[in-house]
């Protein structure tokens, strides 16, 4: 972000609920031996902002990570780095942690993109053999539309929960 006075801000700003957010700040702490200041969202009754000013880690996540800039409302893609069997569970358990759900009949991922869910679907599919249905438009307002992809067969969501290292463990 280029600055009034010359130069740039290297900020990145994360925005969620706190819990997911000191996960986070801890996680950048030991990395980088750097700690990101919170603040609260006074748009929204739950949600925090974790600030982190510094270059490095900065481009660490856009250049290393390959993570976009910007709001990230339009079409984005499941990142390079983490397209390998390893890696992806864990990337799918993170993204599950702050944008899925389980209920009595199935296991779901919501996001805006559509894009994104199709190539999550085929990733899972491919890296960890977990077939996912979808995905379907979930909700629609007068802005944005919200998709997602689900597993409801009761052999996939045990599956799911044995191959996918989620923090919250499944439901006995």
């Amino acid at each position: 972000m280029k600055r009034k006075k010359g130069g740039y801000y290297w900020r990145i700003i994360v925005t969620g609920e706190h819990n997911h957010l000191e996960f986070f700040a801890d996680i950048v702490a030991r990395l980088f031996n750097y700690k990101p200041k919170f603040y609260k969202d006074s748009r929204k009754k739950h949600t925090y902002s974790l600030l982190i000013n510094s270059k490095i880690i900065y481009r660490y996540f856009t250049r290393v990570l390959g993570l976009k800039i910007g709001a990230k409302e339009e079409e984005y893609r499941v990142p390079r780095i983490v397209r390998s069997s390893k890696l992806f569970r864990y990337f799918l358990a993170g993204l599950f942690d702050t944008d899925g759900c389980v209920t009595a009949r199935s296991v779901k991922i919501s996001q805006q993109s559509r894009l994104f869910l199709s190539e999550l679907k085929v990733l899972t599919y491919r890296l960890l053999d977990l077939k996912f249905k979808g995905p379907y438009l979930s909700k629609k307002t007068k802005s944005k539309e919200h998709w997602e992809i689900r597993i409801g067969a009761l052999k996939e969501r045990e599956l799911f929960f044995q191959r996918v290292p989620l923090r919250i463990k499944a439901p006995n």
